[in-house]
């Protein structure tokens, strides 16, 4: 339930696959209905990596998780493509690590991961 405190004019109940915006100026403006699969990935609990090199990896894990993470080592080249849902950051960690060839440390503060030389993938041209 939508709800001005200031009118109750504004107010508004949503069912599931509603939507509605309110602007300060207007208030409530119409209810629109909305298909949930089309939501950000993030809404879904979902995080998806396209190609991402680790410095994008890390930066989405920092914010996504609210956990400082340093990449020790040169190798910042590898990259990864792939979809974590609900994942915990230690499953998604564990999962670069074969992926990239990475090691980690992490704690209950932050999150150290080792980069190494990228894994060549075999059977390429």
């Amino acid at each position: 339930m939508f709800f001005d405190q200031q009118s109750r004019e504004n107010s508004a109940t949503l069912v599931k696959g509603e939507r509605i915006s309110w602007m300060e100026e207007k208030g409530v403006s119409e209810i629109q209905f909305f298909d949930a699969d089309k939501l950000p990935d993030w809404r879904q609990g979902m995080i998806t990596f396209e190609n991402a090199g680790l410095e994008e990896i890390q930066s989405t894990l920092k914010k996504w998780y609210k956990i400082p993470i340093k990449i020790v080592g040169n190798e910042k080249n590898c990259h990864y493509s792939g979809e974590f849902n609900q994942a915990s950051l230690e499953q998604i960690l564990e999962t670069l690590s074969y992926a990239l060839n990475i090691t980690y440390e992490l704690n209950d503060t932050y999150v150290t991961i080792y980069a190494s030389p990228c894994k060549i993938k075999s059977g390429g041209k």
